[in-house]
């Protein structure tokens, strides 16, 4: 009688698997990483005013940076969601693959239109479904952006043979 519960107990002790959290420790710290790296980067921008070009990216690291320390705290913790089952590569090398051929027709087809479509294939691409949804969230980020870098910060984006007529 007491060889049977420690054999039961053994079996589950075995095939139950503890929940990772590697990657929801590593992928923050690389993040961190990067913006360590564009800092750097940004201190080679030339001083113009108080308010200079270096501004919006301490804006944006600074976001980023209070976000990553959140999230690993959380996994350290281990009160998140434990990290996915392993996927295909395939769709992470197919989408890499879309992030550089969206860079490299950023100046070619301009900021806005490339921006929409990249947008609009990304949603797509990844599982979301909802049509509305998806021309809702990409237009919405087109106004904003032509609205805050475009018209407030005076940011000259590329706007391509496409939409020159009527934004420039």
């Amino acid at each position: 009688m007491l060889t049977r519960p420690a054999i039961v107990f053994t079996m589950n002790q075995s095939t139950e698997q503890t929940p990772k959290y590697t990657g929801n420790v590593l992928l923050p710290l690389s993040i961190l990483l990067m913006c360590g790296v564009f800092y750097t980067q940004t201190l080679d921008f030339p001083e113009l005013e108080d308010v200079g070009p270096e501004v919006v990216p301490y804006l944006w690291m600074i976001i980023i940076v209070v976000f990553c320390i959140f999230l690993v705290f959380q996994a350290v913790r281990k009160s998140g969601d434990p990290d996915p089952e392993p996927g295909q590569l395939r769709t992470l090398f197919i989408y890499v693959a879309f992030i550089i051929f969206y860079l490299l027709v950023i100046e070619s087809a301009g900021y806005f239109l490339s921006t929409f479509i990249f947008l609009v294939v990304s949603m797509l691409y990844l599982g979301f479904r909802k049509r509305l949804a998806i021309v809702a969230t990409s237009l919405s980020w087109i106004v904003f952006s032509y609205t805050i870098f475009y018209k407030l910060l005076y940011i000259p984006l590329p706007v391509g043979p496409f939409l020159s007529p009527w934004i420039e």
